[in-house]
C-alpha cells in the first residue's frame, strides 16, 4: 500500500494544511484519499542527495525519465 504521505512528489498545500498536492497530476489530494489501494506510477519515495533533500520538480523529471525510458 503506498502512503502519499511519504512520496517525494507530495506537497502540501499553504491554503489546506490537511491537503497534499500531487505534484505529478496538480490534485488535492484529501486525508481520506492519502493512503492508496493501487499502484501510483508516480509514487517515489524522497531521494537525499549531498545530505539535501532532491524537490518535487527534480524528482518529477526522474520519475518521467524512467517512465519513458520504459516506452
Amino acid at each position: 500500500m503506498q502512503d502519499c504521505r511519504k512520496c517525494g512528489l507530495a506537497v502540501s498545500d499553504a491554503a489546506e494544511p490537511q491537503q497534499i498536492r500531487c505534484y505529478a497530476s496538480g490534485r488535492l489530494i484529501p486525508p481520506a484519499d492519502q493512503l492508496h489501494r493501487w499502484q501510483c506510477l508516480y509514487y517515489m519515495e524522497p531521494v537525499v542527495e549531498d545530505g539535501n533533500v532532491l524537490t518535487a520538480e527534480q524528482l518529477y523529471l526522474i520519475k518521467q525519465a524512467e517512465l519513458d525510458a520504459q516506452k
